[in-house]
């Protein structure tokens, strides 16, 4: 017989910057005082032109190794109206040899026929947005951050 279950949320925003949080969620099967440790804090995605054969746009940078389940980044035009968004699972990192870090390129697809060039990022200034989550302490548990900072897209 399943018994209850209990769930404790916790978010945090550093002071000086609300765009840097981190949270964990833990579970416990019956109600009492509990500690929640929170990881450690994300360092921004960095942001270049990335060259070779397919030239585009180039995000990499690390996590720590808590955080290393899933990775999260989007990137933005200064108005918000258009962006890319990518999911990067353990699998994947693994797959490529990324421990800690990742390092993706995104190609430029206006060349594609097809392609609405109305949809392709402008060049200038926008926002990176990083989430990475990992396990925690408990069965279910989780823990993760969020930094989101300004980049100028190439």
């Amino acid at each position: 017989m399943i018994g209850d279950a209990y769930s404790i949320h916790v978010t945090a925003a550093a002071p000086a910057d609300p765009n840097d949080t981190r949270w964990a969620v833990e579970h416990a099967a019956t109600v009492l005082a509990q500690s929640v440790t929170l990881g450690p804090a994300l360092s921004p995605a960095s942001v270049t032109l990335a060259t070779g054969p397919a030239p585009g746009i180039r995000l990499w940078g690390s996590v720590p190794v808590e955080y290393r389940e899933a990775i999260d980044v989007t990137l933005y035009s200064q108005l918000y109206d258009r962006w890319v968004a990518m999911h990067l699972t353990r699998g994947f990192l693994d797959a490529r040899g990324f421990a800690t870090d990742y390092d993706i390129a995104l190609p430029n697809l206006e060349s594609l026929s097809g392609f609405p060039r109305d949809a392709r990022l402008p060049s200038g200034k926008g926002s990176v947005y990083l989430r990475a989550e990992g396990f925690g302490t408990t069965v279910g548990s989780r823990r993760g951050a969020t930094v989101e900072s300004s980049v100028n897209i190439p």
